[in-house]
């Protein structure tokens, strides 16, 4: 017993032995916390071209009509198996029309691809807002995924 807790003690003493503090001479490695601070920041700085989708048509503000047309590009990441969804709502915020754009070339890429789609509904009084919603796929219901494009329109 007296060798098994010898052994023990020696094993202890080598073990805090072998930790040695880092060229910064902090116990353990441990960074200070401005230096985390700094690392944080720059991972979480917006990468230079944010832009996920463009909308060709309709031009925000402009008046629109049923049938609606609408055109324009999106990367990749925005589709799922080819389309997402695209919402029209009244001023209100009441849904009018719902559909699914859908791409006109190869979706899977990082780059821009074509999409179109085209809503249906009835009128609604002249001069009135409305906004043309487009809506990022997310499959996996996440909401750090969660990614959408007002449009304003007016009727």
């Amino acid at each position: 017993m007296k060798l098994f807790l010898t052994m023990m003690m020696a094993f202890v003493f080598l073990g805090f032995g072998c930790v040695a503090p880092d060229n910064d001479g902090d116990d353990f490695g441990i960074e200070p916390m401005d230096e985390i601070t700094e690392t944080l920041d720059l991972a979480m700085e917006e990468p230079e071209d944010m832009s996920a989708i463009n909308v060709t048509l309709p031009v925000p503000g402009s008046t629109v009509t049923s049938p609606l047309n609408v055109v324009g590009s999106a990367r990749g990441n925005w589709f799922f198996e080819a389309s997402f969804p695209v919402v029209l709502k009244n001023a209100a915020g009441g849904t009018l029309a719902e559909g699914v754009a859908t791409a006109s070339a190869d979706w899977m890429t990082e780059n821009f691809v074509p999409y179109t789609v085209t809503l249906t509904f009835a009128s609604q009084p002249a001069g009135s807002a409305g906004t043309l919603t487009l809506v990022r796929d997310n499959p996996s219901g996440l909401p750090e995924n969660a990614e959408w494009l007002d449009v304003p329109v007016v009727f």
